[in-house]
């Protein structure tokens, strides 16, 4: 044989091996992409969700795949294969998770909240189902490729690195061509109702439309994209918008106390065994169509500066400069305080509520400097912790002041679950103080009803949740015993609004026999409590004390600030006062990031997912413009954000 035959014959080999290899590896990656594809259509199969783009995020498998060219070994290959899908079936399991508990999903702002989230986690959170499913799933992914290499014969020649370097990019900078494009082509222009909004707005407020637009794994992408790409366009400081209604000034010069309950809702309010806040509902404005679903410190930081930006809060707490809150507009006038039995870390509250203008803060350790159960520099929470009863009477003397005007917000605590029938709860604690009895008695009179009867572990939570709201009330009344015993009872202005639904053990979704699929049903899953009580707005109101119309807790503020007679900039507020004639009743939550009323819904401003059976098209019609309303506010209260970092 001639030496150009022999020359010939090596590179018939070597080509003949070059196939083998990418034959070999296209089988690896074959079998990668099915199951990424199969955990992407089970998660968006499980968040009720279509993807619109799939094809995005196929060519994202095949660019973070295609490093498989890389490696001559195809058990190397298989490993790293293997830990992108086991990476998959984590956010797979992960997205399902917060889709059960919070009807939310996984997003990279979530990240920075892990170290709390350990903290409060309970593993009855997981949708065991669906982690079974997804091992499974793992298993068999596993189980074929370790067949498959088990049937392919090692490769006999072994390629430079810079030959399968050159493979490596062929295909890579390719895909990366095809994705780059197709990504700029779907997301130009965001429009909604023929408005255009920034990327960053529709990707961090109306989440799952982006999540199904673009893909998971092109969500995340444009996700961490907003987090790394500042805008170019200068923000400009809108026009001052100062607003006045008729009830601007009633309430002038009154001391603010606002109490947010935690997991507040109304079915626990009741007349025998609750009957301060029964009291308050009755004489003063009461919300009747109140809603609210968002995170506790969400709902929390709404209720003192009356928004929330959706741009991720967690980088910037030490940077923001707000002028417009209300303890820093309340401060050169009234004595600011904050109250909440927990620790500063938890939410960041030693940081952010600084930042919020808050004069005095105290938490537990300020609370409680001596030793207690169930603390060890963080609650365990198992529901063992210190009675409202007993951590308000820590507060009220730093809460009331005789010679000074004082605004004082107390977030509770112990109305958060489990609502557990053990000793790691206060169900004994409650058992001492006679809750359970007096709950029997109201029962055997006719006067209360468990919604869980002839379930023997809901009738116990249910009843553990109705005794933690009688704590409540023995605390509210021993603020109204100490502003009384002081004259300041005329003198004050109470609020109490709850953050969100008692969503502990599905409490919420198992009272109307619902599925986490059936979560935007707002009308029925997420009634909280909104009362204002002061003598002179009770009787100002007293013929119409009863406010049907659509609100939450963004409406706090704003109203607020009306009947104290403050001036204050609308710009900053998602909502106007509830009394002004152009408030918008409509309610955006961060946590779902969903428009919705108690009668329609809508995750993207445009179509609906739900809507109640007598809705009118002209109803309908309104709550698309309101939703169109609500997203520019949004936009604006996001740049605002952006401007007052120092």
């Amino acid at each position: 044989m001639d030496i150009s035959a022999k020359i010939k014959l090596v590179y018939v080999e070597r080509v003949k091996a070059m196939s083998g290899l990418i034959k070999q590896k296209i089988g690896l990656l074959s079998t990668y992409l099915l199951f990424g594809l199969i955990f992407e259509l089970l998660t968006f199969y499980n968040l009720g969700l279509t993807p619109t783009y799939l094809i995005l995020d196929i060519l994202i498998f095949l660019l973070v795949g295609s490093l498989i060219f890389l490696f001559q070994s195809n058990k190397v290959a298989f490993l790293y294969l293997m830990i992108l899908v086991g990476l998959l079936d984590v956010l797979f399991v992960t997205n399902v998770t917060m889709m059960k508990v919070f009807y939310d999903i996984f997003s990279f702002d979530k990240i920075f909240l892990i170290n709390l989230v350990d903290d409060v986690f309970d593993w009855r959170f997981i949708p065991l189902k669906d982690l079974f499913i997804g091992i499974m799933l793992l298993i068999v992914y596993v189980v074929l490729n370790i067949i498959y290499l088990y049937n392919t014969k090692p490769l006999k020649i072994t390629y430079s690195i810079v030959k399968r370097v050159q493979l490596f990019l062929i295909i890579f900078l390719g895909t990366l061509l095809i994705f780059t494009t197709g990504i700029k082509v779907v997301s130009k222009n965001i429009y909604i109702n023929g408005v255009q909004f920034p990327d960053e707005l529709y990707v961090t407020s109306l989440k799952k439309s982006a999540f199904q637009h673009y893909g998971m794994l092109t969500f995340y992408y444009k996700e961490i994209e907003t987090f790394l790409v500042e805008e170019n366009d200068e923000i400009e400081t809108p026009p001052l918008e100062l607003r006045k209604t008729d009830y601007y000034g009633l309430l002038k010069g009154k001391n603010i106390i606002t109490i947010m309950i935690e997991s507040g809702q109304e079915m626990a309010i009741n007349e025998y065994l609750t009957p301060t806040l029964y009291r308050l509902r009755g004489e003063g404005l009461y919300f009747a169509e109140n809603y609210s679903i968002n995170k506790t410190n969400v709902s929390e930081h709404i209720g003192i500066v009356g928004s929330y930006p959706t741009i991720n809060y967690a980088f910037l707490t030490e940077n923001y400069n707000l002028p417009f809150t209300l303890p820093r507009i309340l401060n050169d006038k009234y004595v600011t305080s904050y109250f909440h039995d927990n620790n500063g870390e938890f939410y960041y509250r030693d940081v952010l509520l600084k930042q919020l203008g808050f004069e005095h803060i105290y938490l537990h350790d300020d609370l409680f400097p001596e030793n207690l159960p169930n603390w060890n520099g963080k609650w365990s929470w198992t529901g063992n912790y210190t009675l409202d009863s007993k951590t308000v009477e820590r507060i009220i003397p730093h809460m009331i002041k005789e010679d000074e005007l004082f605004y004082s917000f107390w977030t509770t605590l112990s109305m958060h679950g489990p609502y557990d029938d053990d000793e790691f709860s206060n169900r004994d604690t409650f058992i001492e103080l006679g809750y359970f009895d007096l709950i029997e008695e109201a029962e055997s009179l006719g006067l209360w009803s468990n919604p869980f009867k002839g379930d023997a572990t809901g009738e116990f939570q249910f009843k553990y949740y109705q005794a933690a709201m009688m704590d409540l009330d023995v605390a509210v009344q021993k603020i109204i015993d100490a502003l009384t015993e002081k004259s300041l009872l005329e003198d004050t202005i109470i609020i109490l609004y709850g953050d969100h639904q008692a969503y502990y053990h599905d409490l919420h979704l198992r009272l109307h026999d619902l599925t986490t699929q059936q979560s935007y049903r707002v009308d029925l899953l997420y009634d909280t409590i909104l009362y204002m009580w002061n003598p002179i707005l009770n009787e100002t109101f007293k013929d119409n004390r009863i406010i049907t119309t659509f609100t939450s807790p963004y409406i706090i503020v704003p109203t607020l600030l009306d009947l104290l007679g403050e001036e204050y900039d609308a710009n900053w507020y998602m909502s106007l006062s509830v009394f002004d004639k152009d408030y918008v009743p409509i309610f955006y939550s961060h946590q779902q990031n969903a428009l919705m009323t108690n009668r329609l819904y809508s995750i993207d401003g445009e179509t609906l997912i739900y809507q109640v059976d007598d809705v009118t098209e002209q109803e309908i019609e309104t709550f698309l413009q309101n939703s169109l309303i609500i997203l520019e506010r949004q936009n604006k209260i996001n740049k605002l954000y952006k401007i007052n970092q120092e």
